[in-house]
């Protein structure tokens, strides 16, 4: 039989909702790493990444040429010399399809963007990852930790972290990577994706508490990923909360925690969102 792709909870109320994420961390956070993840979207979309949802081209090439092509122009518009990394972490940030998804680690601006979606995407839910189990389950390694780009640094990883890293990370490059390496099952775990930290360079990062699942060759949703896990890390790296609730007055609810748009976007235009929204007719 087959078992469904992730756990699925019920949210009707904002209490009811942080409840049941302190209570999913509380089981998760036996160890050091007391760190969760959170995605807000409707049910309607799947956890893929732009570069793979349809009506994008997806090849290899397409996406080395068009990273090259997004390196060249943009140079002209940056006040310094961006490596590879943060230039396809730029790319992500204006839109352009890459294989990065975005999440973070504040369940309430998760919860924000769940909020805003079309009601033709679906109920808004929220999805919880587990970033260190997640790892152990993607790129099988001796200390869980979030993957890192080349030039990062986090005290917390060993020397033999840093490496394993890096290992994983410089396979899925943009000018490297390649779709096709593991189609004869060969290092199949290349093809998964893993949960990676960004370097912080635009304070829209930093207000959003950002952090992403960065994917391989395997074009499938992270929650379709999961059915091929055993039981107990199936259960215990992800979760689905699906939200029945008014969301104008939850998004009202979340202004008394500061959650608006004007602090998710602290730029102009989180300012003309807020000042927009504040004379809507509601």
């Amino acid at each position: 039989m087959n078992k469904p792709a992730t756990k699925e909870i019920s949210v009707h109320s904002l209490a009811e909702f942080v409840k049941h994420v302190c209570d999913v961390e509380s089981d998760w956070n036996g160890n050091d790493w007391k760190i969760c993840w959170f995605r807000g979207c409707g049910t309607n979309h799947s956890l893929l990444p732009s570069q793979y949802r349809p009506g994008y081209k997806n090849d290899v090439h397409d996406e080395e040429s068009t990273f090259l092509e997004f390196k060249q122009q943009a140079r002209g518009f940056l006040d310094r010399e961006l490596n590879d990394w943060e230039m396809y972490f730029l790319m992500q940030h204006y839109g352009v399809p890459t294989r990065l998804l975005d999440w973070t680690s504040n369940c309430l601006v998760a919860l924000f963007f769940a909020l805003l979606t079309n009601e033709k995407d679906g109920d808004p839910c929220v999805w919880m990852l587990n970033p260190f189990l997640f790892n152990h389950h993607n790129a099988p390694i001796q200390e869980p930790y979030i993957m890192v780009p080349p030039n990062s640094v986090n005290e917390r990883y060993s020397e033999k972290g840093q490496r394993q890293s890096l290992h994983w990370i410089n396979h899925l490059h943009p000018l490297r990577f390649n779709q096709k390496q593991d189609s004869n099952g060969k290092d199949r775990n290349i093809e998964r994706p893993i949960a990676i930290s960004p370097p912080l360079l635009d304070r829209r990062v930093v207000a959003q508490s950002s952090f992403f699942t960065l994917h391989g060759g395997l074009e499938r949703s992270i929650d379709e990923n999961c059915m091929d896990c055993d039981e107990s890390s199936h259960v215990n790296f992800i979760r689905k909360f699906v939200l029945s609730v008014d969301r104008e007055v939850m998004l009202r609810q979340l202004t008394c925690f500061g959650i608006t748009r004007q602090r998710v976007y602290p730029d102009l235009d989180g300012l003309g969102r807020e000042l927009r929204h504040r004379l809507m007719d509601i």
